[in-house]
């Protein structure tokens, strides 16, 4: 059995994994510790890897 996902969410999810991602890859570019800059480029594809996701739910449902 597989759950609609209302498309609301799906277009709110990719704009909030969008922000998100924006936002790790300024940290990654900002930090000084290597550690932290590692972690926020791993969050930054993460969220890129969700928007994709997202919008790829996203065009199955508009077909």
């Amino acid at each position: 059995m597989v759950t609609r996902i209302p498309k609301q969410w799906l277009s709110r999810a990719i704009l909030i994994d969008v922000s998100l991602a924006v936002t790790g890859l300024a940290l990654c570019l900002f930090l000084s510790q290597t550690l932290w800059r590692l972690i926020s480029g791993f969050a930054a594809l993460a969220c890129c890897l969700d928007a994709l996701l997202a919008a790829h739910l996203l065009d199955r449902q508009e077909d």
